[in-house]
């Protein structure tokens, strides 16, 4: 018996027994036909429900859910993304922060009285700037109901309990996340002239793919020629570039970053060496090149052959920010319908893309090559 038919008999059986305290016959047949009609109701309602009829004050119960619910969902927006799994995330970067890099070198020389202190040879801005950017879904859930609630929900079902709601939320924000994951290393800014509401994600900001080939072009990151790579070259040309880094930093802790069809290419190299992949209690194993370099294939590295090695002490940053500090996604009904979206920021940079910070071969750059191309072809 439900919550609200048990009031209903405690009522009714109240409502009797005043009735017959009263001794009253006309107020025993009032009594009685009034509580008939509030059963009548109910089983009214219960065979509705049976039926498989649903309450179509739909929209505000799925506000409900997405104001009760879908936030544990919604905390995945900004850092659920594969690579923001391995980078430094700074939050709350509305619109630009600096973050200076500075090199300092000890100058040891034989002991004098005399102070013959230096001052840091370099000091580097380099600015993190965020694309301001948004995502919106409506639907109508009463449209939905043959193709999907109907088959899945029991007579009776609520909306709430349903869940489709989740389903729905999940899925858009996976979407959101994909593009996340393609745009922080494949993304180019456009031109403020240039801009339009419908610029997508990888318009709004310079992407690492972008950076790379700006340090390239500066003639401070030399790219080392790998070759394309195949299970015959891969994990040379891995150890190969790890060599690269000065003796120094053998030790520190490094991440080799690569494209899943390079990285399966490195499985098959070690079954040649009858090293065989097993997963874990995460669905996932973690190889190392050395004790201290991991290695890691992303998703958002879009050429097969492009890979890299950089320092594990937040040399790759990403910037974001949830543009409603009280909530991440934001609901509203409008009718029939149901209005989600989520306004964010988002960018990326890179603390020190230099050679001993870090290596690169030779499939990087070419977002920012192209655009250099772009610029020079305008400027002419």
């Amino acid at each position: 018996m439900r919550r609200h038919q048990i009031i209903n008999l405690a009522f009714s059986l109240l409502t009797i027994s005043l009735a017959i305290a009263s001794g009253s016959p006309v107020a025993m047949v009032g009594m009685i036909l009034f509580t008939a009609i509030v059963w009548r109701q109910d089983l009214s309602a219960h065979i509705s429900e049976s039926l498989g009829a649903i309450d179509y004050d739909m929209a505000k119960e799925f506000l409900e859910y997405c104001t009760d619910v879908a936030m544990d969902i919604g905390g995945k927006c900004f850092v659920g993304f594969e690579t923001a799994q391995c980078v430094r995330n700074i939050p709350n970067v509305k619109g630009q922060i600096v973050m200076t890099d500075i090199d300092v070198e000890a100058d040891v020389v034989r002991w004098a009285c005399e102070f013959t202190g230096g001052s840091p040879k370099k000091v580097i801005p380099r600015p993190l700037t965020t694309g301001r950017f948004k995502t919106e879904c409506k639907y109508c859930p009463k449209k939905v109901e043959d193709s999907y609630m109907q088959k899945f929900a029991p007579p009776g079902q609520k909306y709430k309990e349903l869940p489709f709601g989740q389903r729905i939320t999940a899925d858009w924000i996976a979407s959101l996340q994909q593009k996340q994951e393609f745009a922080i290393w494949s993304a180019v800014k456009k031109a403020d002239a240039d801009s339009a509401p419908t610029d997508k994600l990888h318009e709004l900001f310079n992407g690492y793919n972008y950076h790379i080939g700006e340090a390239i072009d500066d003639g401070v990151l030399t790219p080392f020629e790998t070759g394309e790579l195949t299970v015959e070259t891969i994990i040379p040309a891995m150890e190969a570039m790890f060599c690269k880094f000065p003796p120094e930093s053998y030790g520190k802790q490094m991440i080799l970053k690569l494209s899943h069809k390079a990285y399966f290419f490195y499985l098959q190299a070690l079954r040649g060496f009858n090293q065989y992949v097993q997963g874990n209690s995460r669905g996932r194993t973690e190889f190392y090149l050395s004790p201290n370099v991991r290695i890691m294939p992303l998703a958002g590295i879009v050429n097969p052959n492009a890979m890299l090695i950089t320092r594990a002490d937040g040399n790759f940053l990403y910037g974001y920010d949830n543009e409603d500090d009280t909530s991440i996604i934001e609901a509203e009904a409008e009718k029939r319908e149901l209005c989600m979206w989520i306004d964010g920021r988002m960018g990326a940079q890179i603390r020190r893309p230099y050679d001993g910070d870090m290596c690169v071969n030779e499939f990087w750059g070419d977002a920012f090559a192209a655009e250099k191309k772009v610029a020079e072809k305008k400027a002419a």
